[in-house]
């Protein structure tokens, strides 16, 4: 910070740049091998980087994995270039192609004084504008923006309101349920369970926004261990009536990760005194995991006890045929992108008919999310998927509307 200082106090620099840099997922390369290892990259990256910089950039050692350029007198295409060319770099580095990682840099830009005049603010600003790049893809430099602060802010709010309702007895979080229907009886054979969230202004706030909030500021695993209660304690007297019904609750690869996940998981299904074989866990991956043996060792544990494991939104993101090679599924949902894509106009949909095809290879049951109509119906029965889910049938709805 005092080097941060210095250079704004020094009145030969009208225009100053602070560029921030981080490792993308670098918490997954400690868990894949060790810290020395990763000391090892962080000190190649950072003796590269220093090597092309040109003579107004010096590079500064930050805290963890995050370094830091300030570069004197510089116009923001210069930045670009600059970080074009570190990217260049970082592609051409081979030292650890031999482990399978691929090593991408994140980075968020301030500039003084557009931007801030004092250490503190042009800091903080900095590191929204790293965050930004990390939360939209990764691997890009970002410069700040009042758009980033209106979004960092509200983030903030939503997080101090999601902590005061998980504080306040889980107050404005609720559960949905949307049936699952087998293809061929069009019996109903099990439900998703969703979770919802309105806030103190009375606002429902859509999952896509909130989960992430929970993942990233350590509130998911308590969230995550309420739903599934809730959810097993309202299916408890169904399953009696309905044994072979099934009950899919959410969790997340941060929550998985957790040392206690196990543990925690049979403690919930002890106490609700609920079948194991009628519980299916969802992994829904917003976080990618480079080391899938983790996952696959905790799969185990689960599917040993009779649970079953489902790979959510199957086909996007992260949830790719590399799951299917490395893990123990039972289930898979195919995510709605490709349900959309049947259409009567369509004769072909090559992609959706190779998930099919080699799910059934595999021996794994199929869940088509986003089925709307009876033409995606007739296809995806006439295909070889086992069950459907989607506003054909109903939309998530309160239990009492499920029932």
């Amino acid at each position: 910070m005092s080097v941060f200082e210095d250079k704004i106090s020094n009145p030969m620099i009208e225009k100053l740049c602070i560029v921030l840099l981080n490792i993308d997922d670098f918490k997954n390369v400690n868990e894949m091998y060790d810290r020395d290892f990763g000391d090892n990259i962080i000190k190649t990256l950072a003796q590269s980087i220093q090597s092309i910089l040109p003579d107004n950039a010096e590079l500064y050692k930050l805290d963890g994995d995050e370094m830091g350029i300030l570069v004197d007198n510089v116009e923001e295409n210069e930045i670009l270039t600059l970080y074009d060319q570190i990217q260049n770099m970082i592609i051409h580095l081979q030292l650890w192609r031999k482990y399978g990682l691929n090593i991408t840099i994140s980075a968020g830009c301030v500039i003084y004084p557009k931007h801030g005049d004092t250490v503190k603010e042009l800091y903080k600003c900095a590191s929204y504008s790293l965050q930004y790049a990390k939360e939209h893809g990764k691997n890009r430099l970002v410069f700040f923006s009042q758009e980033i602060l209106k979004n960092k802010m509200y983030s903030l709010e939503m997080m101090r309101d999601l902590k005061a309702s998980i504080n306040d007895d889980f107050r404005g979080f609720s559960l949905r349920f949307q049936p699952q229907v087998d293809t061929q009886s069009h019996k109903m054979i099990g439900v998703e369970v969703l979770l919802r969230w309105t806030n103190d202004k009375y606002k429902a706030i859509s999952p896509l926004e909130f989960i992430p909030i929970l993942e990233e500021n350590d509130m998911i695993n308590i969230v995550g261990a309420w739903v599934l209660r809730m959810a097993l304690r309202t299916f408890r007297k169904w399953i009696d009536n309905y044994p072979f019904f099934k009950v899919s609750v959410n969790v997340s690869a941060v929550q998985i990760l957790e040392d206690t996940f196990i543990k925690d998981i049979v403690k919930i299904i002890d106490d609700e005194n609920f079948p194991y074989q009628n519980l299916v866990l969802e992994l829904t991956e917003s976080h990618t995991v480079q080391n899938l043996s983790i996952l696959q060792s905790k799969f185990k544990a689960l599917q040993d006890l009779g649970i079953y494991i489902a790979m959510d939104d199957f086909g996007t993101g992260y949830a790719n045929l590399c799951y299917l090679n490395e893990l123990d599924l039972d289930v898979i949902k195919i995510d709605k992108t490709f349900i959309k894509a049947i259409k009567e106009a369509e004769q072909h949909i090559p992609m959706l008919e190779s998930i099919t095809h080699l799910s059934g290879l595999l021996g794994l049951r199929t869940v088509a999310e986003g089925v709307e109509n009876d033409y995606q119906q007739q296809w995806l029965g006439k295909n070889n998927v086992d069950y459907l889910q989607g506003y054909q049938f109903l939309p998530p709805v309160t239990f009492n509307d499920f029932i």
